[in-house]
């Protein structure tokens, strides 16, 4: 049986993707050897070797999530059709049986379960934009908040990452009056990686008003204080001070805020393979990028305009929040 052009397409890309993953994780591994060697031997060359080790795992984590985005089916779409395609995840784990649908207006319009991979494919005759809500037996564990999936030549990608976007239960509290509790738990203990905690305080309904990144051997980034200041937390954080290290914490806090759900970057992974799809791979660039106009971070991040307007607004926030303290 002879495949459509479109599909067609999609086993070529899958082939040469999956090609691409297999020599990126080589290349990975090769990468982690040196850098063992490097630091075995006191070489003066392990702040290179290190932050080679780390754009080599960022090259992986990209590769795998091309890989995956492939595997699903594209569905139908084109005008007056919306269709949709992606993935449910929790923790980067694929969720069996969730059930995905397109919703206009609070009716679901068409639904499906998904499979072992937690992929979804779904189409719909529309002439407007759509939402995407996932549910869990009777619980729903993600609604987009606003309709941005658009009827249009190409189905659109999304990926829901439950572990970073799974809102929680609200609190009890007094009726009447304005005041409301200020968040729905404890604030969480230091200590642990920068976006285990940052998950915490979103599941909480604490903002992080500031990061303060402060350098350390630490490749994973690790919340050191929390304290309270204007606007919501301030964050002290340890870790790397390269351009890898740096970008490693841009990736968890532009996950951490509201609009990252309508760009396609629910967890830290994904937006760290959206900055290396787009070509940032150093912390002047990712200010550089928080700058552009809308419609230039669509054309860079090849989006459709609603998921750039929230992109453009995330990253501008993100890098407002991060700052780095060179202390000498």
């Amino acid at each position: 049986m002879i495949p459509e052009p479109q599909e067609a397409h999609g086993l070529v890309m899958l082939l040469g993707n999956g090609l691409g993953e297999a020599m990126a994780g080589m290349r990975s591994r090769q990468a982690r050897l040196e850098l063992a060697r490097a630091e075995a031997r006191g070489s003066p060359s392990v702040a290179a070797r290190r932050a080679e080790a780390e754009a080599s795992d960022a090259a992986v984590r990209v590769a795998q999530a091309e890989v995956r985005r492939l595997r699903v089916t594209e569905p139908r779409a084109g005008k007056g059709t919306v269709g949709v395609y992606g993935h449910v995840l929790d923790d980067g784990d694929p969720v069996v049986g969730a059930v995905v649908a397109l919703v206009g207006d609070d009716e679901a319009l068409v639904c499906i379960d998904t499979d072992k991979a937690g992929s979804f494919a779904l189409t719909v005759d529309s002439e407007r934009a759509l939402g995407l809500r996932v549910s869990i037996g009777e619980r729903v564990v993600h609604r987009d908040e606003e309709a941005t999936i658009a009827p249009g030549p190409l189905a659109t990608y999304r990926l829901v990452e439950l572990g970073e976007s799974t809102p929680q239960a609200p609190t009890q509290h007094a009726c009447g009056g304005d005041e409301q509790p200020e968040h729905s738990g404890p604030l969480p203990k230091p200590g642990g990686s920068l976006t285990q905690v940052l998950k915490k305080l979103r599941a909480s309904g604490v903002p992080v008003a500031k990061v303060w990144l402060y350098a350390s051997d630490d490749s994973t980034p690790k919340v050191t204080k929390i304290r309270e200041v204007d606007g919501g937390v301030g964050l002290n954080v340890q870790g790397r001070l390269t351009d890898a290290g740096r970008l490693s914490v841009v990736a968890s806090v532009l996950a951490h805020q509201p609009e990252a759900e309508r760009a396609g970057v629910g967890s830290s992974s994904a937006a760290a393979a959206l900055l290396k799809a787009g070509r940032v791979t150093r912390w002047s660039e990712a200010e550089r990028v928080s700058r552009l106009k809308p419609a230039d971070v669509a054309e860079r991040f090849g989006l459709d305009r609603a998921q750039a307007d929230a992109l453009s607004s995330a990253l501008a926030t993100t890098m407002a929040t991060i700052e780095i303290v060179e202390e000498g």
